[in-house]
């Protein structure tokens, strides 16, 4: 075993000469130079300079987000673009709900995956120690939540009909949808067209506290209309003869 001293950092060490060579290990990033051996009072030395380096540290790059499909689903994403990290699974960690998570890179590009409405930061990714990082903010949204607006109303026109309905306008898509409410006849299916649709096929009385649901979204109307039939013929005696 020899001493080695030299110019950088942890000199100087001790090192063993095997078969005419040897190697100076332990050492951390940075720039060694200066170096010097003794053996029986005689110094040899090598004004060589060699820097090393720590692993290429990863990059992130954030590409798309994917908001989740229903109201208060799980299955939200953000994608992102990468270099310096090989085909592998690492641990993701960030700002918001579920860090951290595991994500599997696969030609330099990821996805973190099962996520719900909410606001996403801070990413930063490890690979031998060395973590790069991502500032960029993504917010995912939950699908809009319907809306239900009351328009018209039409009577039943005769007695004990049942003809009777009421209108909405509505943010939903065009589509059958199940609306609920408290009154005779609930539920029923509604077909929205161009943002509107009608309540059909009701009697005379009240009807209140509409809701319609799409995604897992609901919306609510809680106005109360009430429905009345024809007015009732009168009879009144005149004479007689």
């Amino acid at each position: 075993n020899y001493q080695i001293s030299y110019t950088g950092t942890g000199s100087p060490k001790q090192v063993t000469v095997t078969g005419g060579a040897f190697t100076l290990t332990g050492l951390g990033a940075g720039t060694y130079s200066a170096f010097s051996i003794t053996n029986n009072g005689c110094v040899g030395s090598a004004n060589t300079s060699v820097t090393l380096n720590n692993p290429p540290t990863p990059t992130l790059v954030f590409s798309t987000s994917a908001n989740p499909s229903t109201c208060s689903g799980t299955n939200g994403s953000i994608s992102f673009t990468t270099t310096n990290l090989p085909n592998a699974t690492y641990t993701i960690n960030y700002t918001g709900a579920g860090s951290p998570k595991q994500v599997t890179v696969t030609n330099n590009a990821f996805t973190l995956t099962g996520l719900a409405a909410g606001s996403y930061s801070a990413f930063s990714i490890t690979n031998n120690a060395c973590t790069g990082s991502l500032n960029t903010s993504v917010s995912l949204s939950d699908p809009a939540t319907p809306t239900l607006v009351f328009s018209t109303s039409a009577n039943p026109s005769t007695c004990s009909g049942t003809n009777g309905s009421i209108s909405f306008t509505t943010n939903l898509p065009n589509g059958t949808y199940q609306l609920n409410y408290t009154g005779a006849g609930n539920p029923k299916q509604v077909t929205v067209t161009s943002g509107t649709f009608s309540l059909t096929g009701l009697a005379a009385g009240a009807y209140s506290a509409f809701s319609i649901s799409n995604n897992g979204c609901t919306g609510s109307s809680s106005p109360t209309v009430t429905l009345a039939e024809p007015p009732t013929p009168t009879l009144m005696f005149s004479t007689s003869v």
